[in-house]
């Protein structure tokens, strides 16, 4: 799989939990010195930068919750307000209050556009498309300065891709034109819309004459059911992604084992949270 390969490029030879440890404590110093929102909450957890020396100390570090997003964000900067290069605000259904603000700095959207490349990349060949030359039609949100379409289309091609960008506010009829005429290997974009937009769009037309190979989808859940209906309308295989805005987006992919996902433990450490013992 090209994402493993471009995970092993990213350790400089280290073993992966010798990478990780190191990235861990180079973290964990940063964000105490840099950030008074985590200085704080290392110190009333007790827990000093020098504390970390193995990667099950994770468990030492406080948690941050929704409620620290909503309430201390600017106190959770490690970098001045010049040094961010786009706010997301984010509004949760259901829930009143201030919304959560997540930072991204120009750094942190370069990492974030190499990982898209290379996820994309995977799910390329994957789907059994030219490793070298493909094409991927986006359908996300874009905005100024950055988006998760500009940020991926660049990932894109920085693996050697053309990126084909969708927009949103066309009707079905006229995203499935700009679709043929392009004739894209991958489509990629949200499983609601994506589901929805084939549902309609089969009424009037043979999806399956429209070339594309692989059906790349995120943002939300897709069950078994939905997965083999889009197979079916488009011939086309379905390969889903998982990812979150707090997280920088783009978090794991499947590969063509459709087992579940290879995450970025370059830029992740994953933990398990018993939830009864926390």
């Amino acid at each position: 799989m090209y994402l493993e390969r471009w995970l092993g490029s990213r350790t400089g030879g280290l073993e992966a939990g010798e990478f990780q440890l190191s990235r861990l404590q180079r973290t964990v110093d940063y964000a105490y010195r840099e950030s008074a929102f985590y200085r704080d909450s290392f110190n009333r957890a007790g827990v000093k930068p020098t504390d970390i020396c193995c990667l099950n100390d994770l468990s030492l570090l406080p948690f941050v919750t929704a409620k620290d997003l909503r309430d201390e964000p600017y106190r959770m900067l490690c970098v001045s307000l010049s040094g961010v290069q786009r706010v997301f605000t984010l509004y949760t259904g259901g829930t009143s209050g201030a919304p959560k603000k997540v930072f991204f700095s120009a750094a942190d959207f370069d990492g974030i556009t190499d990982y898209m490349g290379a996820a994309m990349r995977s799910v390329a060949v994957g789907g059994g498309i030219a490793e070298d030359a493909f094409k991927a039609y986006i359908i996300l949100p874009d905005g100024k300065p950055e988006s998760q379409q500009k940020s991926l289309a660049r990932g894109v091609e920085r693996v050697g891709g053309v990126p084909i960008l969708g927009d949103l506010a066309l009707g079905v009829d006229e995203q499935i034109e700009r679709i043929a005429k392009s004739r894209p290997d991958i489509l990629f974009g949200p499983v609601s819309r994506i589901y929805k937009m084939s549902l309609r769009a089969r009424e009037t037309a043979d999806l399956k004459q429209l070339g594309v190979k692989v059906i790349f989808t995120t943002s939300e859940y897709m069950p078994p059911s939905m997965r083999q209906r889009l197979e079916d309308i488009w011939n086309a295989e379905v390969f889903t992604h998982y990812g979150m805005t707090e997280m920088g987006w783009a978090g794991g992919v499947e590969c063509q084992a459709h087992e579940g996902f290879h995450f970025n433990e370059v830029d992740f450490l994953l933990e398990i949270i018993d939830r009864l013992a926390a």
